[in-house]
């Protein structure tokens, strides 16, 4: 019977040991099974971030680029009506001969120019339509020991550009000049009068 009882100790021994193994797996399988989920949740969080950074970065080039092609659409759009305005005054100016304000200007514009010049003989070259008015201004004006000749050209600029009789020192006081000369400003004053 010792045997029989030493036996069944055994199994008793054996089954408890068994439950006690089963029971430490379980409790490893329980500790693993957390573990993974807690390193699925950091890498879950860690690829997100990663793809939400991947996103903004391009969603931050794709901003840029649109901004980049909108300044340059604007800058085009700016250019395209600096062209148009300018040509629109360059053809107003070409024909400024028949404007009464501008040819009452020119005793005045001769003056500025005269001013600027040595004394002495002066040539001024002229378009052929303004050959009277500018006679008539050099009458009017001071000439502090000048003497005004006017000469047409048919190709001359409208308005004038006077000559000292050295050929020195010339006066350009063509209207393309002036506009030349105040055309940065100019621009800016459409640009901004267009953009309101």
């Amino acid at each position: 019977m010792a045997l029989a009882e030493l036996l069944d100790a055994l199994r008793r021994q054996g089954a408890l040991n068994r439950a006690d193994e089963l029971e430490r797996a379980r409790g490893e399988a329980e500790r693993i099974r957390e573990a993974s989920h807690r390193l699925i949740e950091v890498r879950t969080r860690e690829h997100r971030a990663r793809v939400e950074a991947e996103a903004g970065e391009d969603a931050r080039r794709t901003l840029a680029r649109a901004e980049g092609e909108a300044r340059e659409a604007i800058l085009s759009a700016r250019r395209h009506l600096l062209r148009r305005v300018e040509e629109a005054v360059r053809a107003r100016l070409s024909h400024a001969d028949g404007d009464p304000t501008y040819v009452a200007s020119l005793p005045s514009r001769l003056q500025a120019a005269l001013d600027r010049l040595p004394p002495g003989p002066v040539a001024v070259r002229a378009p052929p339509s303004l050959a009277r008015p500018l006679a008539d201004a050099t009458a009017e004006v001071r000439s502090r020991g000048h003497e005004v000749t006017v000469e047409t050209l048919p190709d001359a600029p409208m308005g004038f550009t006077a000559y000292s009789a050295d050929g020195c020192t010339e006066v350009d006081a063509s209207l393309s000049q002036a506009l030349q000369h105040a055309w940065p400003e100019l621009a800016i004053a459409v640009v901004r009068e267009a953009e309101g």
